[in-house]
């Protein structure tokens, strides 16, 4: 693999904490692995609420409640 990014063909679940790590080859062999690194599986953001529009001199404002 000569690229810099990975796509895992496993399905990932949201809210979970997955953990990764690397090495690298060459002719001489592997390296040591990285450091361990945990990422949290993205979860759909909650829909907003109290969404407004409002007409200003620059073009259209849009606000909502987080």
């Amino acid at each position: 693999m000569t690229t810099k990014s990975f796509t895992t063909s496993n399905t990932l679940i949201e809210g979970n904490i997955y953990t990764f790590r690397v090495k690298a080859r060459n002719a001489v062999g592997f390296s040591d692995n990285s450091v361990e690194i945990s990422i949290k599986a993205a979860q759909k953001p909650d829909q907003p609420l109290n969404v407004a529009t409002a007409i200003v001199t620059e073009g259209v404002a849009v606000s909502w409640t987080a």
